[in-house]
């Protein structure tokens, strides 16, 4: 081969590499993102944004936008990539079936709201960290006692002893959880905008505790009271019965050394004997006491029940008569 030969064959080989290079390189095309906020315009800075391939479901690419709001990546050419934007403190959007041709520039703009809904997911387990199916889960709105969503763990999450919920609106809520073979709880929640909680609760074994106590023949009795004492904030439910006559039961938050009062309504206040039941959790309280608040206002006698014999804790009698003002404790015993 001459110098002139091998000078042409290098030359065709350089020009068929050029063109092999340049095929490869327009296989691939641009997706330039610009993210603003819908209200007022502005750039929204290191939001999240995705490309997902829409046939299989798989992220082809991911980032965050730059100061301007801007992402750009480069994708192989397709017509079935799903750009999604989100950000914490806005709701997602995204555009579906963006079109990347080869050694082009695709511009997609996603304009979102601020969010006004959040989410959280409840996870129950117990004190061995064993998660709890079929827990009965509610999200209750506390001013109006309403319920905004309800359901079981397991089910709607993303594994055993878990629900998550989803487009709650932000604020204040009380989530209330409980199941046959546990100590239901009560905790308060806030919910953020546009982002997730999580919500975890350990649930104890239940333990009820029943005690009868006998009125004074005379007087009226105004509350059958409980004295808890609580390690953490915890849920305690207290049912009342007046000579046998079911009186319902009432859901209290106890912390700490806490004191509860059930309200015994006009018509049973005269009853000869009060039942009290407590259902709580033993791993998170004790019961210390149950007795009997009586209306002295009207010059009734002081009450007492001989049917239990621990010594009454006089300085939480005290404590209780000066706020209850005009009534007296009197009576004052042990449910054990």
């Amino acid at each position: 081969m001459n110098v002139k030969t091998a000078v042409l064959a290098l030359t065709v080989v350089s020009i068929i590499g050029l063109s092999f290079a340049g095929v490869v390189a327009a296989a691939n095309g641009t997706v330039e993102v610009t993210a603003t906020d819908v209200d007022t315009g502005d750039a929204l800075a290191n939001a999240p944004v995705e490309v997902v391939d829409a046939s299989n479901g798989d992220m082809v690419a991911t980032g965050t936008t730059d100061s301007s709001g801007v992402y750009s990546v480069s994708v192989a050419e397709s017509s079935e990539y799903d750009v999604i934007l989100s950000g914490e403190g806005y709701d997602t959007v995204a555009q579906e079936t963006v079109t990347v041709t080869a050694g082009s520039t695709t511009s997609v703009s996603l304009s979102t709201f601020a969010a006004t809904t959040g989410g959280v997911r409840v996870i129950a387990e117990d004190s061995a960290g064993n998660p709890i199916n079929n827990a009965s889960v509610v999200v209750v709105d506390p001013s109006n006692e309403s319920v905004v969503k309800s359901g079981e763990t397991s089910t709607g999450g993303s594994g055993d002893g878990e629900i998550v919920f989803r487009d709650i609106a932000e604020g204040d809520h009380r989530i209330e959880i409980a199941h046959a073979d546990y100590a239901a709880q009560v905790r308060d929640v806030t919910i953020p905008a546009g982002t997730w909680t999580d919500e975890t609760f350990v649930l104890g074994s239940q333990n009820v505790l029943e005690a009868t106590h006998s009125a004074t023949d005379g007087d009226i009795v105004t509350d059958v009271f409980a004295d808890f004492n609580a390690s953490t904030n915890t849920s305690v439910d207290v049912s009342v019965s007046a000579d046998g006559t079911d009186l319902g039961t009432q859901t209290f938050s106890v912390t700490g050394s806490d004191t509860v009062l059930f309200d015994i309504p006009v018509g049973n206040d005269s009853a000869s004997e009060y039942t009290v039941t407590a259902e709580y959790d033993s791993s998170a309280v004790t019961v210390e006491n149950t007795g009997l608040l009586y209306d002295t206002s009207g010059g009734g006698g002081v009450g007492g029940d001989t049917t239990n014999d621990s010594t009454p804790d006089m300085g939480v009698i005290a404590a209780l008569a000066g706020l209850a003002g005009a009534i007296l404790l009197a009576g004052r015993q042990s449910g054990y």
